[in-house]
């Protein structure tokens, strides 16, 4: 986690900046005022290495039969569980709540006798022994006969999420419909159809998921090359000094981008960087500083290249793919575009689009090993926003679930807003970041096409 945080802050640094979504035209302006690798004499720092004789070995990547049948089998089972559309078999041989049953229940819960938001629901599956609801419920049915009605007397936990029931104490009443065995229905076209998943057969899943598979192949190929291009260029280059005045501004640039994350996450930034970052202050200080030192060469070195290449980005150009792509990223204007993200970081990247051309051009590239893309994601080395997944509408929305016909949002439904279980909270304040960075599409594609050392 730690790495890819910090892998994005530099990115975002180095191209257009992550934070130009939530800064206020005074920033902006202010930023125009400061250093640029194109503002300063980058080729008096540079010593640039023989292009020309520039070898790179870059890897591809492949995947298999069985990877497209289990990504099928992983996004059919995750829709079912989603809705809840499992095949439920009654148990009849006796009436008793047991561990690793589902228990068919309707319940109402009640602070100081009035009923609270959430807290109640008609024919839900709950599964006992799986600490989806609070401490207390699921071990309160467990010896109780179907068709019992009882009160279940029980306390949210302290660290509850709802602060109007964070260690509230609540009363239950629960009504015991039946108990179930569930498991898996079979994938068929039928199931397929009736799970609404926008596809009508299950080859036509297969080969969606084979061509996305595909793209994130190609997709990887292309960042490897690029990752694999700059590593070498700045490894057999040589950038003698940073202009102090430019290393600042990268310093601060990844100052803000830490600071709008810890904002997405809700949480001052030494609480972020704690947490999140698994990092003290000085520990992250020091990879702020050691992260704009690396950016900073880099853009020098890409300057140079470009003035050697004679390459340039003009106004008019510019203007033209503000307005050909401000709509892409919900802008209501160029102009608007570009005064969120910053005209130099926009000219910065649209440089870095033609300086890897050029480049690709000139220096020999040689294909080496071959890796799986489902393994590659998938490794204990990977983050976990790295795994490999489809797309989310692919999914459906993650936040509503079926029960009996009902539509329930699983967020209006306070025992399974993640109880106490901090993991989880976790991982939703994770999703939220992510979201909340996502929506400034620019930057993300700035940040894979602008930043191959940071992404490495």
């Amino acid at each position: 986690m730690k790495r890819k945080i910090v892998a994005f802050m530099l990115a975002m640094a180095m191209t257009v900046s992550a934070t130009a979504c939530g800064a206020s035209k005074t920033e902006e302006k202010a930023e125009t005022t400061q250093s640029s690798a194109a503002s300063v004499d980058a080729e008096k720092y540079v010593k640039l290495c023989d292009l020309d004789k520039l070898e790179v070995t870059y890897n591809t990547y492949t995947f298999t039969d069985q990877d497209v049948e289990d990504q099928v089998k992983e996004m059919f089972e995750y829709y079912v569980d989603t809705s809840d559309t499992y095949n439920y078999t009654d148990i009849t041989d006796r009436t008793d709540v047991q561990d690793g049953d589902f228990c068919n229940i309707d319940y109402e819960g009640k602070k100081d006798g009035v009923a609270f938001d959430g807290g109640t629901a008609q024919g839900y599956n709950l599964e006992i022994g799986s600490g989806t609801f609070i401490d207390g419920f699921e071990e309160g049915l467990k010896g109780h006969n179907v068709g019992e009605e009882l009160d279940l007397n029980l306390t949210f936990p302290e660290s509850y999420g709802n602060a109007d029931l964070a260690g509230q104490a609540v009363v239950f009443h629960v009504k015991i419909n039946k108990i179930a065995k569930r498991e898996m229905p079979e994938m068929t076209d039928e199931s397929v159809k009736a799970l609404d998943m926008d596809y009508d057969s299950v080859e036509a899943m297969r080969k969606e998921t084979k061509d996305q598979l595909q793209e994130s192949c190609d997709t990887e190929m292309e960042t490897s090359k690029k990752d694999a291009l700059w590593a070498a260029i700045m490894e057999q280059s040589e950038v003698t000094e940073v202009p102090g005045e430019l290393l600042e501004t990268f310093k601060e640039q990844i100052s803000k981008n830490a600071k709008s994350y810890a904002d997405n996450y809700g949480v001052e930034l030494e609480e972020f960087v704690k947490n999140y970052m698994q990092m003290d202050m000085d520990s992250f200080n020091k990879e702020i500083e050691n992260s704009a030192t690396d950016a900073a060469k880099e853009s020098m070195v890409l300057e140079v290249i470009a003035k050697k290449a004679k390459l340039e980005v003009t106004e008019d150009e510019i203007k033209s793919r503000a307005e050909a792509e401000y709509a892409d990223y919900s802008y209501d204007s160029a102009d608007a575009f570009l005064e969120e993200v910053g005209k130099e970081s926009f000219r910065q990247y649209l440089l870095q689009e033609k300086v890897d051309e050029y480049l690709n051009g000139i220096v020999k590239f040689t294909a080496g090993e071959e890796l799986n893309i489902v393994e590659s994601y998938n490794s204990p080395d990977a983050s976990a926003d790295e795994e490999l997944e489809l797309d989310e509408e692919d999914f459906g929305d993650e936040e509503e679930i079926v029960i009996d016909g009902d539509d329930v949002e699983e967020e209006d439904n306070v025992l399974t807003e993640d109880g106490a279980a901090e993991a989880e909270e976790e991982a939703e304040d994770a999703e939220d970041a992510e979201d909340a960075a996502a929506e400034d599409a620019a930057a993300e594609e700035a940040a894979e096409d602008g930043a191959q050392e940071a992404a490495e």
